[in-house]
């Protein structure tokens, strides 16, 4: 979610929300800049220095104390961590070293996106409240910050002591032993990596990465981290490309990546390069499940761990609605008009804005006959 703050004149920084003056004298004590949101106005305090300034484009009733926001000079500003959300995620870069065709990132920002300073990481870790119960890593790809992302481990380690965690990366860096040894001596005790793998050999994985070696490095990069008993998720991007060997997939992930904590089957995001090769990895809805029933089974009968990612209900089979996950970010979720219609629409995870818009989806909702 991101902000407008008018007539900001400052500097680049990342600053804690206060909305009580109590707050403001704990964020104080600690050397912390803050944005102070009250009746009378709004201040930016940074090093002291104050800025009389608007909130636009955002409910300042949707900030709370301790929640925290990254400010750029223009006033543009991204709220990083909210304090009543369970969805809370540290984006670190852009940047990325494949190209995935159905990526929802542009190959604009994979190339020419942000990459974190040592000093912005310091600065997300120490203004996350320590409270937080759960963080996302995530990008483009975080192995890009190289050394700098072992330091930032070590800070989540020692800061953020009790936060569990979760890595979204290609897993490819991870084929390099060295690397792997130091990420497993600076991680934190409570994290997990997610690895998506798209094919069941190098042809049929390239092909969606758009990039060469990249099935071979991430197998490798699995089984590295599977020797120091590293918690894995593994991530199948469901499209039009990989949709016809869903089973052979699954069958290359049970017989090679013994000890994975699960298997995640996800509905592509229809945003930057997805769109622009729409032709080639959309799929509908309506037409994925048939194709993954059987798969899912054989995780199961497996012992591992399966959820559904970003699938409405009503597109998944009656028996199989449990392992759905409301696993779109609560700024992305849309919902279809006839969805105030269905039984569930609470319990539902939705759809992504962008998608909607793309597919113009059209559900079934649930009835409470059809729940028997």
């Amino acid at each position: 979610m991101s902000l407008y703050i008018q007539d900001y004149s400052g500097r680049h920084c990342i600053l804690s929300v206060a909305k009580n003056a109590e707050t403001v004298e704990i964020l104080s004590s600690k050397g912390f800049n803050y944005i102070f949101i009250n009746d009378e106005g709004t201040q930016i305090n940074i090093d002291n220095v104050r800025y009389n300034v608007q909130i636009k484009n955002v409910n300042a009733d949707a900030l709370e104390d301790f929640d925290v926001i990254e400010i750029l000079e223009n006033g543009i500003a991204d709220i990083i961590y909210q304090r009543m959300s369970t969805d809370n995620a540290f984006v670190v870069t852009m940047r990325c070293n494949s190209n995935c065709i159905m990526c929802p990132c542009s190959e604009r920002s994979r190339k020419h996106g942000f990459i974190s300073s040592i000093e912005r990481l310091k600065d997300m870790v120490m203004y996350t409240p320590k409270s937080a119960e759960h963080i996302t890593i995530t990008g483009g790809e975080p192995c890009l910050l190289k050394e700098n992302l072992f330091e930032f481990m070590k800070m989540l380690q020692y800061e953020l002591y009790n936060t569990e965690f979760l890595m979204l990366t290609n897993g490819r860096a991870f084929s390099i032993p060295g690397f792997t040894e130091k990420f497993i001596s600076n991680k934190p005790n409570k994290m997990r990596v997610a690895i998506p793998i798209y094919g069941y050999n190098t042809s049929t994985h390239d092909a969606i990465t758009q990039t060469a070696g990249s099935f071979m490095q991430t197998v490798q990069g699995i089984n590295n981290l599977l020797q120091y008993k590293m918690d894995i998720e593994i991530r199948i991007v469901v499209s039009k490309l990989n949709i016809s060997y869903m089973q052979q997939i699954v069958d290359f992930i049970v017989s090679n990546f013994k000890g994975i904590i699960g298997v995640h089957f996800m509905a592509i995001e229809m945003l930057g390069n997805a769109v622009k090769n729409a032709d080639k990895v959309w799929i509908p809805y309506g037409h994925i499940f048939k194709y993954i029933r059987e798969p899912i089974l054989t995780i199961i009968k497996n012992g591992i761990d399966v959820q559904l990612y970003n699938f409405p209900l009503c597109t998944v089979s009656k028996e199989f609605r449990g392992i759905c996950k409301k696993s779109i970010s609560e700024y992305k979720v849309r919902f279809a008009d006839n969805c105030d219609k269905c039984a569930v629409k609470s319990l539902c995870g939705g759809m992504f804005e962008s998608t909607k818009r793309y597919c113009d989806f059209k559900p079934n909702p649930i009835t409470q006959e059809m729940m028997i």
